[in-house]
């Protein structure tokens, strides 16, 4: 029996195979975003390679961004890695203090621009192990970035929050983020 987040990705698949056009119609941008349980990671991974696998197969060009690989290669330009891991063992809290939010933003804009510009037929760009930008980024953050420059390929976040019924959500089950514009499943 198909459980809530077998839901989401069948209708992500629907929307992405079928609706591609229809795709951010009516809320300005072509956003996509897939809330699931923090720990519901590694199944999320797997569901999403299928979903690429399907996708391809069908001819459409997809690009998967990983957050966490982002992330490091910032973390590693800068200089700052080794400062971030000793940082997040020793007190947590202290990674909000490295300011790098805003180089990430931008780098994760310049890479879904990039694949966008690298696309000649229908395509879609997923952000994965979004996780990863807690506690230096939001995704509303990002979605607000991406909309700025707009980005006219479909762009899926797959957010691991806890949808909290209130408008709002909370990335990773801790903290507080707003919706922006977008599709939620």
């Amino acid at each position: 029996m198909p459980d809530a987040l077998d839901n989401k990705f069948a209708e992500l698949e629907h929307r992405l195979l079928s609706g591609h056009d229809q795709i951010g119609r009516g809320v300005g941008v072509p956003f996509v975003l897939l809330l699931y349980p923090p720990g519901q990671e590694a199944r999320v991974r797997r569901e999403t390679s299928s979903l690429v696998a399907k996708l391809r197969a069908e001819g459409r060009l997809v690009e998967v961004i990983d957050c966490n690989d982002v992330l490091l290669g910032a973390l590693e330009r800068s200089d700052e890695l080794d400062r971030a891991i000793r940082a997040e063992r020793q007190a947590p809290a202290a990674l909000r203090d490295f300011g790098i939010g805003d180089v990430l933003a931008d780098a994760l804009v310049a890479r879904v621009l990039s694949a966008e510009r690298e696309m000649s037929k229908p395509g879609v760009v997923f952000l994965t192990r979004l996780g990863a930008l807690h506690p230096f980024l939001l995704p509303n953050v990002l979605q607000e970035r991406l909309a700025g420059q707009r980005v006219r390929v479909p762009v899926v976040f797959l957010v691991p929050a806890e949808d909290d019924n209130s408008g709002d959500y909370l990335f990773l089950g801790v903290e507080k983020a707003r919706r922006y514009r977008g599709t939620y499943l």
